[in-house]
């Protein structure tokens, strides 16, 4: 069964391991996730051009305050935001010059 209309993301592997690196210089350790099922609207992105999708660790510190990401009571630790951005940044500069 289809529960959903957009297709599951496929991250480039080699992709995504270079975007690592280029994160990793900026914002130090970089956590690999378990792989998860699911769908978003940037599956159709990654079904045209070799793609890597990322998660930001942004979870509330205490865990009992903790509910799902889609969950309208969700509030996340801001103080994630700037290395976030940060980390971003430098897989866009460093890919873009590796690249050209």
């Amino acid at each position: 069964d289809f529960l959903a209309e957009a297709p599951s993301v496929i991250n480039d592997v080699p992709l995504a391991q270079e975007l690592k690196g280029y994160v990793a210089e900026v914002a130090g350790e970089i956590v690999d996730l378990p792989r998860q099922m699911g769908s978003e609207d940037f599956a159709f992105i990654s079904e045209q051009i070799p793609s890597s999708y990322f998660a930001l660790g942004c979870a509330m510190v205490e865990p009992s305050k903790a509910v799902g990401p889609h969950n309208p009571k969700t509030v996340f630790d801001e103080n994630c935001l700037p290395l976030g951005a940060a980390g971003y940044a430098a897989a866009a500069l460093s890919w873009s010059k590796a690249n050209n």
